[in-house]
Parts: C-alpha cells; sequence; structure tokens
C-alpha cells in the first residue's frame, strides 16, 4: 500500500523501476571496459528496435540464429542475469507459424520511456488465452540477430568538428571518443570566446545506458539556447585506435533545426495594438514590418 492506503498500481512499480535503472546501470562497471562496451551497445540496440520503434515490451529471437552467433547468445543471457531482460520460453513458434522456434523475451520495466506509454504492446508474464495458448508474446516482434550483429560501433575515434549557428562560427577542435559516440550540451552564458569544457568524468544515466560516459562535451557561450540552424561539420581522422589515422578522413556534413520565436507589437486602425509571435527554424527574423493599408507583413 502507497500513503493514504492507496494500493499500489502497475504504474507507480513501473516509476520506481525507472527510477532505479541508474543503480542497476551501475552493475555494468564490475565488467572489463570490452564486456561492459558489449552489454550497453546491445541493450541499447535492443530498447531502440524493439521498445522505441515497436512499441512493445517483448519480442523473439530464432533459436537457429542464437547458435549461429553464440557471443550475441552469451551478451543475451549476461543481459538475462543482469535481469534487463526475462526469458519467458526458450521454445516457443510465433503466431504465423514459419516452422521456426523461437526463443521469447520481456524487456524489464525499468527500461520502459514512462510509468504508462501510450500505443504500447505490453505482454503479461505467464498470460495465456482461453485454450491456454500464449498467442500474445507469439505475435511479438523478431529481433533480427544479422542486423544486431552488424550494428557495431566504431572504437578510439578521432573526429575534428567546425560548428557554426546559422552564419555565426562557433568552435572548431579535435574530439576523441573510445566508444565512438560524442554528446554535446549547448549551455548559454556570457563566455566570449566560446567555451569547450570536456567532461571526462560524466557518468549520468544516458551516458552509461549508451555507453558515452567519457564523452560529454559542454559548449558554453552566448545564445546558445536560442534556436536557429546548428550546422556541424565533421571529419572522421582515425577508427580503431588513435594512432591510425586514415588516409583520407571520412566527411560528413550535419545541421539541426531549432525553433525561435520573436514577438512583435504592431498597430493596426482597426484592432488597435496587436501582439504577433512568429516561429522560424532557420533564419532570424530582422526588419520587420506590418503595413496596415495591406495588411501585410514583410
Amino acid at each position: 500500500m502507497l500513503g493514504n492506503d492507496k494500493a499500489i498500481s502497475k504504474p507507480n512499480v513501473i516509476e520506481k523501476a525507472i527510477e532505479n535503472l541508474p543503480n542497476k546501470m551501475s552493475s555494468f562497471k564490475t565488467d572489463a571496459a570490452e564486456e561492459r562496451h558489449e552489454l550497453e551497445k546491445h541493450l541499447n540496440y535492443i530498447q531502440n528496435a524493439i521498445i522505441t520503434e515497436k512499441k512493445w515490451n517483448s519480442f523473439l529471437v530464432s533459436n537457429a540464429e542464437l547458435q549461429k552467433y553464440p557471443q550475441i547468445n552469451q551478451t543475451i543471457k549476461e543481459l538475462v542475469d543482469l535481469r534487463f531482460l526475462h526469458l519467458v520460453n526458450p521454445n516457443v513458434s510465433s503466431a504465423n507459424s514459419d516452422g521456426t522456434r523461437y526463443s521469447a523475451y520481456m524487456i524489464d520495466v525499468g527500461l520502459f520511456p514512462n510509468a504508462n506509454p501510450r500505443d504500447f504492446q505490453q505482454v503479461e508474464p505467464g498470460k495465456k488465452d482461453h485454450r491456454a495458448r500464449e498467442d500474445k508474446i507469439r505475435s511479438a516482434p523478431k529481433l533480427n540477430l544479422i542486423d544486431f550483429n552488424s550494428k557495431s560501433t566504431l572504437r578510439d575515434v578521432t573526429f575534428l568538428i567546425t560548428s557554426e549557428r546559422g552564419e555565426t562560427f562557433l568552435f572548431e577542435q579535435e574530439f576523441q571518443a573510445d566508444n565512438g559516440f560524442i554528446v554535446f550540451n549547448f549551455v548559454s552564458e556570457d563566455a566570449d570566446p566560446i567555451i569547450i569544457d570536456d567532461d571526462n568524468d560524466s557518468d549520468d544515466f544516458f551516458g552509461l545506458l549508451l555507453g558515452l560516459e567519457s564523452r560529454m562535451v559542454h559548449v558554453i557561450g552566448p545564445k546558445l539556447s536560442e534556436g536557429g540552424l546548428y550546422k556541424f561539420d565533421i571529419s572522421v581522422l582515425t577508427v580503431d585506435g588513435y594512432s591510425k589515422k586514415l588516409d583520407k578522413p571520412l566527411v560528413f556534413n550535419a545541421g539541426i533545426s531549432i525553433a525561435q520565436t520573436s514577438e512583435y507589437s504592431i498597430i493596426d486602425p482597426n484592432f488597435g495594438e496587436q501582439n504577433i509571435n512568429i516561429i522560424s527554424y532557420y533564419d532570424e527574423i530582422l526588419d520587420f514590418e506590418y503595413n496596415s493599408n495591406s495588411k501585410e507583413i514583410s
């Protein structure tokens, strides 16, 4: 029971499990760095493929594929031991039987996006229909280990990253990432020139889940909380070893558009003073004018 004699509901249980997830994630730290990376990578893949994309809490894996990929099979077993995954049935057919036998797994509720996920298919442990069939879990999405095996993350990567906001230069700097990922956190403060704060000791939950605990980069400068188009030119200089320079760097261009709102006051002869809010995604609004005769904004 909760306070005031209220019954504990299913969302209450899920909420507590989500709150406890960072403590469970800390169990990864007891493993060697290479093994921890594999566990984090595969757990993140399952969470994205099943929870985020399919919106299910369970999935099927072909037993033949588990035999074909023993390393992935072992990783899944370790995730079961750590109670991030739960083996429901090691020998089940799919709803539209294709002659293949599957292992059925459920994902721990602590990995749910929130306590009440919308449009979400939840399989209850041990639940069967009136004919004692486990049809619900037999309809769960299938996890393809061929795709699973190809989603490997590059290690020991050196990036050269140049960033601009609109036409304003922000920074150009090299970054090294043990796990091939960098997380940028833009902080708006009166700092000129822009400060790059490389937080090598970051230990937040999302960093742990994605294997990014060593690469949180804070970019501190004026007006960085405002919207607009942020552009990134990314050159990959080394891969699988910081001394292994590529003969020809790989170059990528990316952009993130963030909405910014501008407010203007106009005087109309018929309607008096009016306020207009304009949301733009790419360019800053300049030289705003209102023509009361034609009722046009330029």
